[in-house]
């Protein structure tokens, strides 16, 4: 009797639970969003495990501004569906429009990096806000990487030039339109946006105008002299490099760019006095250890190399270039076991880089 009276509740409870989801839809579907917002937490409290009743009362709370609410009930959905992107992108939005930075950088991170495809307009403003918030980071290499696949596909994404070009100038936020900058901001990114679609005159036309009306602007030179250098036309970007260097004295990169040509000349005199320059200014970089290594290496001073390249590889484990080094010196220090295991990891992180 009692097991008869268990089963007949669970019955009815079942009826009410899709009683209320049915009531809700309605209402959410005839534009009744206020009874929409009474029934769905009864359905929803009747039926926790309902994934398109979470989806779509999210969704109804971030219209009304209610992000906190939405914030809730989009992490509820991220739980129940873990490989749905769209749970991920909403909660990291809302969390972004909170202010919740950390939390909306690896919820948005999250969604991008599942392979299931989201409507286009979700997955673009995951994207740029992404980028967003890199660059709020002071991550402004991750911020381009983000960026790129959206000025790929949708260049005229609002508001998304100045952010490259932001991005581009190591500048943490895109400039009011009143600031002198927010011209600077807009010829670098149009550059950046020229060399992505293969426009080489329009980029040089754009760094050109960036450097002729900002001559002391930060990282201005510094860029054009890789577009340069991508072009095999290595004294001229030498030349920006060293203009760069007269005003930006707080970045290692001018220097690690010039110590990389110098390498590729095999001037290891050269090469050390910019990685010693690098060290003070960025005493963490895996790139200077890396080029120090490199610069032994080519002198032949096997175990000072391998000093500087197991630095690199500390900072820097998941680093093809340096794995492969390191292989290579370990062979010629008689070590066979550890540059075997070198191997293993250069062939990992190089696949790795392939995807």
């Amino acid at each position: 009797m009692l097991l008869c009276v268990l089963v007949s509740n669970l019955a009815l409870a079942d009826q009410e639970a899709e009683r209320l989801k049915q009531a809700a839809a309605q209402a959410h579907n005839a534009g009744n969003t206020q009874r929409a917002l009474e029934l769905y937490p009864q359905a929803l409290q009747a039926d926790p495990d309902w994934v398109e009743g979470w989806w779509q009362y999210g969704g109804l709370l971030s219209e009304q501004d209610r992000l906190r609410d939405a914030a809730e009930a989009f992490g509820r959905l991220t739980r129940l569906s873990p490989q749905n992107p769209l749970g991920w992108a909403s909660l990291g939005l809302c969390e972004y429009e909170l202010h919740d930075d950390a939390n909306a950088r690896l919820h948005l991170v999250r969604a991008l990096s599942i392979p299931v495809h989201m409507p286009d307009e979700i997955a673009q403003k995951a994207r740029f806000r992404l980028g967003l918030l890199d660059n709020r980071a002071g991550e402004f290499n991750e911020a381009l990487l983000t960026f790129t696949p959206l000025l790929r596909q949708a260049p005229d994404y609002r508001g998304l030039i100045e952010s490259v070009g932001a991005a581009l100038l190591h500048l943490e936020e895109v400039p009011a339109p009143a600031s002198s900058l927010s011209s600077a901001v807009q010829m670098a990114g149009r550059a950046a946006r020229a060399v992505l679609h293969d426009d080489p005159k329009e980029a040089e036309q754009a760094y050109r105008g960036l450097i002729a009306h900002f001559p002391q602007q930060p990282f201005a030179h510094y860029h054009y002299a890789l577009f340069l250098l991508d072009r095999q036309r290595d004294k001229e970007a030498e030349g920006e490099l060293q203009e760069e260097l007269k005003f930006n004295s707080s970045s290692a990169l001018p220097l690690l760019c010039l110590a990389q040509m110098a390498l590729d000349r095999g001037d290891v005199p050269r090469i050390l006095e910019l990685t010693a320059r690098a060290h003070q200014i960025e005493p963490e970089s895996f790139v200077a250890y890396y080029l120090d290594g490199r610069s032994f290496m080519k002198s032949g001073d096997w175990e000072q190399a391998r000093h500087s390249l197991e630095e690199a590889e500390g900072r820097a484990p998941r680093s093809a270039e340096i794995h492969f080094s390191l292989a290579t010196v370990y062979q010629k220090l008689n070590r066979p076991q550890d540059a075997e295991r070198e191997r293993a990891l250069f062939v990992r992180d190089s696949a790795k880089d392939r995807q």
